[in-house]
């Protein structure tokens, strides 16, 4: 028996090695095709800008240089925070991420302007036009990101009808607490969701971003959060990328129960959350009799799961946070954003 347990011990640390030395490798082929895209995206702007700035050599290297750090940005802001230089990586932070959007948005709507007016004939005026559109977009959204909107989602069953008031389960995910992320924003959520007098509290992964050493700002706040039948999350891919040690860490101090493909039972045994780990499924028995919700990151379905829950909810897309990605991550995820249903007995809630 003693050595059937060491060979499950060794079969499972090697299966552990297995996945993380997979999600390293996902990573860096997804990082380098990121790289790789955001390049040509710069390679466009620069042909762009120097329309309207026709300069010489002197001038086109510290534009090409400019560019390059630019670029280079989010890899100088994990730098900078593994030195604990968190004010620079807070700056570098800002100013790389709101590029990265405003370049991506120049080369959509320039691209779209080029298609109209035919390639080659965007010129000065064409250019600084699209400049003055792609910053007015970039404003907008910046306002827009700091506002905290509600959706109220109403679910009939029998399973859970024993109070007037129902039960009510307040749901968010992907928070992605950074060196950039402002600590009266996180304040604004936790009073919009204390306000609602959920019962439960669920989060479907990708709380953080870095170590929780560098976010502490942010538990004291999260912890105020406020349910009389808990808080739960489940990981997501960012978590992975941070350490299961740290995601562990951070959760338990603000106070939820981080489930590693894990079934609890809530509401005197009326409801129950099944947590799926990224990117697995949990394995679960079906019961009709009991309100079953999934929570889960990533917005793929298992088939064997069809009929065996009642709610599941996801996270991970962001909607797909700017065109035309919101048509790439509903081609890949094949589920739509908010809510719908799969088969005859599950509700299907995807979130931006």
């Amino acid at each position: 028996q003693k050595r059937l347990d060491s060979i499950k011990v060794v079969e499972n640390s090697v299966l552990s090695s297995y996945h993380v030395f997979t999600m390293k490798s996902s990573l860096i082929l997804f990082v380098s095709l990121v790289v790789f895209v955001y390049s040509l995206l710069h390679f466009y702007a620069y042909r762009k800008i120097v329309i309207i700035w026709p300069v010489g050599i002197a001038g086109r290297l510290v534009l090409i240089g400019f560019m390059v750090l630019l670029i280079a940005a989010p890899f100088l802001v994990h730098f900078f925070v593994g030195k604990d230089w968190l004010m620079a990586a807070r700056a570098i932070g800002w100013v790389g991420y709101l590029w990265m959007g405003w370049v991506f948005l120049f080369f959509v709507i320039g691209l779209f302007a080029d298609i109209v007016m035919g390639l080659g004939q965007l010129r000065f005026v064409g250019v600084v036009l699209v400049m003055i559109v792609t910053t007015v977009v970039v404003i907008y959204g910046v306002f827009e990101a700091q506002h905290v909107r509600v959706k109220n989602v109403v679910i009939k069953t029998p399973l859970l009808a024993k109070t007037e008031r129902g039960f009510r389960i307040v749901y968010f995910s992907d928070l992605h607490l950074d060196v950039t992320t402002r600590l009266k924003n996180i304040i604004l959520l936790v009073q919009s969701i204390n306000a609602e007098n959920p019962d439960l509290i669920v989060f479907a992964g990708d709380m953080m971003d870095l170590p929780a050493r560098h976010i502490e700002k942010y538990a004291g706040v999260l912890s105020q959060l406020k349910a009389p039948w808990g808080k739960l999350a489940v990981p997501g891919n960012h978590e992975t990328y941070v350490g299961q040690g740290e995601a562990d860490k951070f959760f338990k101090e603000i106070g939820f129960k981080l489930l590693h493909d894990e079934v609890v039972s809530v509401a005197d045994g009326r409801l129950q959350v099944v947590g799926s780990d990224h990117p697995t499924i949990a394995d679960f028995e079906n019961k009709p009799h009991i309100f079953t919700v999934l929570l889960k990151h990533e917005p793929r379905l298992d088939p064997k799961t069809q009929g065996l829950f009642d709610l599941g909810l996801f996270g991970h897309t962001h909607g797909g946070q700017i065109f035309p990605f919101s048509l790439v991550m509903r081609l890949v995820f094949k589920m739509p954003l908010g809510f719908s249903t799969w088969g005859e007995r599950s509700k299907l809630f995807l979130t931006r």
